[in-house]
């Protein structure tokens, strides 16, 4: 086994954990950013279109502040509201140092690409060779498995690196999570297909709750030409065209859904109005048309009224993805996950020494996310999780044992789990993540049902019995403990989904279609089941 010591363990590389390694890093502190890929190209973050929820001229903290509460339809922690929006710009902002291009724009910033596509690494290339500028060390491939607790705090992770996935142990005074969502659970998503939901399985592994699961929003304008992963399209579409039924109906006039911009301001309600009309067949072969103009200045007048000066590189990008076609075929995608691991407003959990920022964290967006506040999320509870986490290690004392401890203990863990060999029939990984997507997908996604969502257990509970066991070390070991980690945290969804008996945001239940003052609260996901609180 591989031993390894730092004094601030990350574990992702998006935007959060970059941003939490950069402030550790010039606090002189030693951080290592351990990561499933090359560090930032595996994160959302990579992938995201660029878009920043931020107060500018024209557009208050008071107005992001009501925006983010109306989304979040009752369920948002009002106090993590108002850092993020007090925050927001100043924490965007300092991304140019490391030389991330941001230009403003009508609520907010964005990057400022080469390419449409490339958006998002427009943040993560820079940040990464800043953050290897200040110091910071990053271990790829890694696959984190395991906190390692000593003495009731965390002290590190166990995990496996490299090709042959050698188990490792990296002890560290404090551990910060950021790990991103979980949203490869379903058959169509826009993330990465490594967001499993690793950080979760983390903390509910270290004994830590986990709150308002059953809320996946599902991004609206993502390409129906493939089953599986798919690019979602920019949100001032939605304003420039229309979104129409194979009987030429305007979904959202039909569905009255209001909010505008549709894509950012009423992503759930108009998911759930493009599956209905979908599943009652009246679909472009099973697909919604987004019917778009031609002329430039319909592009020109909403594109401006967005904050978006150079619309015509998007037009043109457009052009070429219709080709022959009179429409573009869209469908909604699983895009973010408002629930997750619950932190304080110093992002610290319930472990001492775990901290957590990002999309693994619960309860800031409440039961919908209002568009743009993922990547400011990121930003200002990276840095505050950056921030905190100096503060844990300065004040750790012996509490997180020694190196030799810490070793230890994952060899005790690894006892057991490495010397069985695994078994001569069963699905493969790859055929397992397929048929559990498909699952999640057909079962547990934009519109779900008691019935739908007692199949989804049931598909879930023989997907885990035809698992093959663990194999004796390598891929054939990590493949099997990430098999069981991804059922764990589709269950988690399920459960919390077959708890929550209303509809309410971005989880609509067919068999309870309204909203309910009793369900005003949180879920919570622990080792004895779902339970109610509310407050988290």
């Amino acid at each position: 086994m591989q031993a390894l010591s730092c004094d601030v363990a990350i574990i992702g590389s998006g935007l959060a954990g970059l941003s939490a390694a950069l402030v550790c890093a010039n606090k002189g502190l030693r951080v290592l950013v351990c990561a499933k890929s090359n560090p930032g190209s595996g994160s959302c973050t990579a992938i995201s279109q660029g878009h920043f929820r931020a107060s500018v001229p024209g557009f208050s903290p008071q107005e992001h502040r009501h925006l983010t509460l109306e989304a979040g339809q009752g369920l948002n922690q009002a106090q993590t509201v108002d850092i993020l929006v007090h925050r927001a710009e100043k924490a965007v902002r300092e991304l140019e140092t490391c030389g991330v291009r941001l230009q403003s724009r009508a609520k907010g910033f964005d990057t400022h690409p080469d390419r449409i596509g490339g958006e998002g690494v427009q943040i993560t290339k820079p940040l990464v060779t800043c953050a290897r500028s200040a110091g910071v060390t990053f271990l790829t491939p890694f696959h984190a498995w395991r906190m390692v607790t000593i003495q009731g705090h965390a002290a590190g992770v166990l995990g496996f690196r490299g090709p042959e996935e050698e188990p490792t142990c990296v002890h560290a005074g404090a551990v910060i999570l950021a790990t991103g969502g979980a949203g490869a659970l379903f058959a169509r998503t826009d993330n990465p297909q490594a967001m499993t939901g690793s950080g979760y399985a983390l903390a509910h592994h270290a004994g830590l709750d986990l709150t308002d699961m059953e809320f996946i929003q599902f991004y609206p304008l993502c390409l129906a030409t493939s089953s599986r992963t798919s690019r979602l399209l920019p949100p001032v579409l939605g304003e420039i065209g229309t979104l129409n039924n194979a009987q030429r109906e305007d979904i959202a006039h039909k569905h009255a859904v209001q909010p505008r911009p549709l894509a950012i301001a009423a992503r759930d309600k108009l998911c759930q109005a493009m599956m209905l009309e979908v599943s009652q067949g009246r679909g472009h072969d099973g697909a919604i048309a987004l019917d778009l103009p031609q002329d430039k200045s319909t592009w020109k007048k909403v594109g401006q009224a967005m904050g978006i000066t150079d619309i015509d590189p998007l037009r043109e990008w457009i052009a070429q993805k219709l080709a022959s076609r009179d429409f573009l075929p869209v469908l909604p995608a699983a895009h973010f996950c408002m629930g997750g691991v619950i932190v304080d407003q110093d992002c610290e959990t319930a472990l001492p020494g775990l901290l957590a920022a990002g999309e693994v964290v619960g309860g800031l967006h409440g039961a919908n996310r209002y568009g743009g506040n993922a990547l400011s999320e990121a930003v200002v509870f990276g840095q505050i999780a950056g921030e905190q986490a100096t503060q844990v290690v300065g004040q750790r004392g012996d509490r997180t044992g020694s190196h030799n401890d810490a070793l230890n203990w994952c060899r005790e863990t690894l006892q057991g789990l490495t010397g069985r060999t695994g078994h001569d029939q069963g699905l493969n990984s790859h055929v397992l993540k397929r048929q559990l997507q498909d699952i999640m997908w057909r079962e547990a996604g934009v519109i779900r049902s008691q019935a739908s969502l007692e199949r989804a257990w049931k598909g879930l509970e023989e997907l885990k019995a035809a698992c093959p066991g663990p194999g004796e070390k390598g891929k054939g070991l990590v493949s099997y403990l990430t098999a069981m980690d991804s059922i764990l945290i589709a269950e988690a969804i399920v459960q919390s989904a077959l708890f929550r008996r209303e509809s309410r945001g971005a989880h609509m239940r067919s068999d309870f279609p309204e909203s309910s003052p009793e369900w005003s609260g949180h879920t919570l996901l622990g080792q004895n089941g779902v339970r109610f609180s509310a407050n988290m």
